[in-house]
C-alpha cells in the first residue's frame, strides 16, 4: 500500500486521521506490525495530524506514541 496525500505540493497539515487502537490497529495480544506503524509515521511525515483511541490506559498509548515518534 502506498501513501500519497499531496496538497498543492505543501505539507497535508489541513488533514485528521484517527485510529482506534484495540482490536483495530492491534489484534488482541498482537503487536501492531511494523508495516503499519511506518505507514502512520509516513503519514505525519507529510503533515497529516494523527489521534488514537483506547481503552487502554494513557501510559499504554503514550508508550504506542513514543515508539513511532523515536
Amino acid at each position: 500500500m502506498e501513501i500519497s496525500i499531496k496538497s498543492r505540493n505543501r505539507k497535508a497539515n489541513n488533514f485528521f486521521i484517527g485510529f482506534d487502537y484495540d482490536g483495530t490497529l492491534a489484534a488482541p495480544g498482537y503487536p501492531v506490525f511494523p508495516e503499519l506503524i511506518q505507514k502512520i509515521i509516513d503519514l505525519e511525515r507529510v503533515g497529516v495530524s494523527l489521534f488514537f483511541a483506547s481503552g487502554k490506559s494513557m501510559p499504554f498509548i503514550q508508550n504506542f506514541v513514543d515508539k513511532i515518534r523515536s
